[in-house]
């Protein structure tokens, strides 16, 4: 879970493929003010395709042969 308003933690989350899973207005007390949180989540075999994805396309990008770990 993370705070609403908390869009740098957001960004580097979606930046590792997490998505997001649910909103939750005004549910947390932050120093006297009420606060939306977001619920992130991850799919484990989608990270682990994504990651995949990743190596082969960079290995490609230096000309490197990746070989499969299917």
């Amino acid at each position: 879970m993370i705070f609403a308003h908390n869009l740098p933690s957001l960004k580097l989350f979606e930046q590792f493929s997490f998505q997001r899973w649910g909103y939750l207005p005004q549910v947390a007390d932050l120093d006297g003010t009420k606060r939306d949180v977001v619920i992130v989540g991850l799919h484990l075999e989608e990270r682990k395709n994504n990651q995949k994805e990743e190596v082969l396309s960079s290995s490609h990008s230096r000309g490197q042969f990746v070989e499969s770990q299917a």
